[in-house]
Order: C-alpha cells, then sequence, then structure tokens
C-alpha cells in the first residue's frame, strides 16, 4: 500500500501539546505547536497554535518538555485555521506520524480520516504480563 505513493504525497506531521486547565482526559490536550515536512525534510508549516495564558498547565516538567511558558502561544493562530490549512494539504497524501492519533485529535482531526503510517507501532519496548507474555509498550520520542 505505501509502496504507491510519490514523494510529493508524503507529509510528516508532529505536535507539541499542552493540557487545558479546564478539560479532562484526552479532550484537555490540544496542539500548542505544529509542524509539517515534506520527504525533503522542507518545512512546509511550522506554526504556533494560539493558546490564552493561564489556561494551559505550566510548571517545571512541562516546560522542559515542551518550553512553553505562561505567554507562549498567545500569539499563534487560531485552531480551526491552523485545521482548515491541514486538511487542505493531507487530503489524497500520506501523513506519517509518530504516535500520531494524538496529534491529529489536538487539533480537532481525526487520523482514520486520512492515509497514515503510525511509525510508533513499529517501536516497543517489552512489557509482560502476568503470564509472561510479551505484550509490548507504546514508547515515546522522549523514552528514546
Amino acid at each position: 500500500m505505501y509502496g504507491e505513493w510519490k514523494a510529493d504525497d508524503i507529509f510528516a506531521l508532529d505536535c507539541e501539546h499542552v493540557h487545558l486547565k479546564a478539560l479532562k482526559g484526552k479532550q484537555r490536550i490540544k496542539a500548542g505547536t505544529v509542524a509539517v515536512c515534506d520527504t525533503g525534510l522542507k518545512e512546509v508549516l511550522n506554526t504556533k497554535v494560539k493558546q490564552l495564558p493561564g489556561t494551559y498547565l505550566v510548571n517545571k516538567h512541562t516546560k522542559a518538555i515542551n518550553g512553553f511558558d505562561d505567554h507562549s502561544l498567545e500569539d499563534g493562530r487560531e485552531s480551526e485555521d491552523v485545521k482548515r490549512e491541514l486538511e487542505g494539504r493531507f487530503l489524497g497524501k500520506l501523513v506519517l506520524t509518530f504516535d500520531g492519533a494524538t496529534d491529529f485529535s489536538s487539533i480537532g482531526m481525526y487520523s482514520g480520516d486520512y492515509d497514515h503510517l503510525d511509525l510508533a507501532q513499529f517501536y516497543r519496548k517489552p512489557l509482560f504480563d502476568r503470564f509472561g507474555r510479551n505484550v509490548g509498550e507504546k514508547v515515546s520520542f522522549c523514552q528514546f
């Protein structure tokens, strides 16, 4: 399936996230930045997503991971504008991600609406269940 794509039809997507204070569960994870590059590693989008000061969690731990402080995202683009741009760019293309379901949902998109290859499926660390079977555990880039 993936051999059918031309180089111009493939993009990579990555987001840095914030956790909104007013929401619970997975709905609280929103994009703080969105980056897209093509197969030549040319950046085709790199933007902040607007989040108002005080609406997302900032502490020593989160700042070490995403680098955002209280005012980092107030001058970002509206989430709906970023979503519309990505929808147009990704239609009929292959999107490469690493644990991309979170990236898609953090900008209000559903990964199942796009042809995508999630590279995280190939990277698992050993995790054994109570019967001694290796069921594997997803890893993130933070764990490499």
